[in-house]
């Protein structure tokens, strides 16, 4: 419970492969991912024995109902060369452990380069400021802080302003479009 609010690690690696003393409340789950870290579901105990498979299905859908499947990486946790499996057959293991089609892919494919990315984060940068304006936009009395905050050999981000018009396609998904309400008047 205290290591989903505080703790310097990136991946919560729980024994799915036997029957978990505690429940995985939404709270508790959700205070983890929000922090960056996420759930380790190794898949190698499900081929060792029948026993553990039975409890890493049902501690991974415990699991998988308390976060939505969000923030779950799927490893190995393999002993010997027989006990691995490409990609695909681990995406499939997904299925099995109560993860949509699309939260299975993103926990073979593309949590793993999260939790990497999160890591040389958290081990990197030693303090961050967030500009909503580029640096020639800020008032004269505020640019002293873009100077004070810059970290030795970290590398400076070009930004350009929102309306620049120089966006790559592609920079995350379309606007939503509104929906109009159209009132009648009685």
């Amino acid at each position: 419970q205290g290591l989903c609010s505080q703790g310097e690690f990136d991946i919560i690696s729980l024994p799915l492969d036997s029957r978990l003393p505690f429940v995985v409340k939404r709270t508790q789950y959700g205070a983890a991912t929000g922090r960056g870290l996420f759930f380790e579901i190794q898949y190698a105990p499900c081929i060792r024995d029948e026993n553990s498979l039975l409890n890493t299905i049902a501690n991974c859908q415990t699991l998988t109902h308390a976060g939505k499947g969000k923030g779950v990486i799927i490893t190995s946790g393999a002993w010997m060369p027989q006990e691995l499996r490409g990609p695909k057959d681990a995406a499939n293991l997904g299925f099995l452990f109560g993860l949509s089609e699309c939260t299975t892919q993103e926990a073979v494919f593309g949590n793993c380069k999260g939790v990497i990315k999160h890591a040389e984060t958290r081990r990197k940068v030693d303090r961050a400021i967030i500009f909503s304006k580029t640096e020639a936009e800020l008032p004269e009395k505020d640019k002293w802080l873009v100077d004070a905050c810059k970290a030795p050999g970290v590398e400076e981000v070009a930004s350009k302003p929102a309306g620049s018009g120089d966006s790559q396609k592609g920079e995350g998904p379309p606007p939503k479009k509104k929906k109009r309400r159209e009132t009648v008047e009685h």
